[in-house]
């Protein structure tokens, strides 16, 4: 009887283990993606880090450019993914703010209200003194002037010695500004994808103290940074270290974005989080959500002149179910 009664309990614990392992192989195999839209098969989802400029002037010269750029992409009905760093995502955030680079605002501002290091800001970036204004008020409003009509290939319009005004500068930035909300305008309207580059994923206590020479637990706690999970837009993470990597994948810790991007040493592929992604690149241990579809992370460096001759490729929302 002893023995019946164990052989029922193991066909019961047996049972038990295979229904669970089914449950889980059926998990693995359901994909909700529409087929026609997005077949199954290997799929590659390319991501090209633009090269963004550092200083004012090459900036300026960018946006000009990305402006005519966004309008062919507009014509051709383009979908493209963009990997941009901390520096194009302040601007981008600022143009959809007040239709002005971080660097613009300067020349926004009352020139009887700037501060001792504008003022000097402003006469290196012109490179001369305007002697007949020298030191007043007026000089700093003249070059304020300067820099707009310039950058609105008006400069030849520009007298250093009139005595120009704050309505008139106003009128400038007014000018300048709609060619920015033309900018904002586009993107919106264009179905490209911007993933945010970040290379210091965890806190800092000081300058002095690196991420990478800390040790922490991730199970119930973080030092990752808490910005991580602020961003609107996906995010490309680098630095990470491999026990945090296996914690992320583990769902031991999530970070609060719809698609996750992980350089790192030991994975490759991608998990479904259920209402969200991480998608894992450079390991050698593959990893996927569902059998029937293999997602491949491809990162290219592109110039802006070299934009134009971009292909269509899947963007981040289709693979989230979004729009087509």
């Amino acid at each position: 009887m002893k023995k019946v009664i164990y052989v029922l309990i193991v066909l019961v614990l047996f049972t038990a283990c295979t229904r669970d392992i089914v449950l889980r192989k059926n998990e693995v195999l359901k994909a909700s993606y529409n087929e026609k839209t997005l077949p199954k098969g290997v799929h590659e989802v390319p991501l090209y880090r633009i090269i963004y400029p550092f200083n004012l002037e090459e900036k300026q010269e960018f946006f000009k450019e990305f402006n005519v750029l966004l309008k062919k992409y507009y014509l051709k009905d383009k979908k493209i993914n963009f990997l941009i760093n901390e520096s194009f995502y302040a601007d981008l955030k600022s143009l959809e703010t007040i239709s002005l680079l971080e660097e613009e605002k300067i020349y926004d501002k009352a020139a009887s209200t700037l501060s001792d290091t504008e003022m000097k800001f402003l006469l290196e970036s012109y490179g001369d003194r305007i002697d007949k204004y020298k030191g007043s008020t007026q000089e700093y409003l003249n070059i304020q002037i300067n820099y707009l009509l310039n950058y609105l290939g008006k400069v030849e319009n520009f007298d250093k010695n009139k005595l120009y005004s704050e309505r008139e500068k106003s009128e400038l930035v007014d000018e300048l500004k709609e060619t920015r909300r033309e900018n904002v305008q586009l993107l919106k309207d264009i179905d490209l994808q911007f993933v945010l580059e970040l290379n210091n994923p965890y806190a800092q206590k000081t300058e002095e103290l690196y991420w990478d020479n800390r040790e922490f637990t991730l199970k119930n706690s973080s030092n990752f940074d808490k910005k991580l999970n602020n961003y609107t837009i996906p995010i490309y993470i680098k630095g990470i270290k491999d026990d945090d990597v296996k914690a992320l994948v583990k769902e031991e810790y999530k970070i609060n974005n719809k698609i996750v991007f992980i350089e790192n040493n030991l994975y490759e592929g991608y998990k479904n989080l259920g209402s969200s992604y991480i998608f894992l690149i450079g390991g050698s241990s593959k990893i996927k959500s569902y059998e029937d579809y293999e997602f491949n992370v491809v990162v290219t460096d592109i110039e802006l002149k070299n934009m134009i001759n971009l292909k269509d490729n899947i963007v981040l929302t289709e693979i989230l179910g979004g729009k087509k």
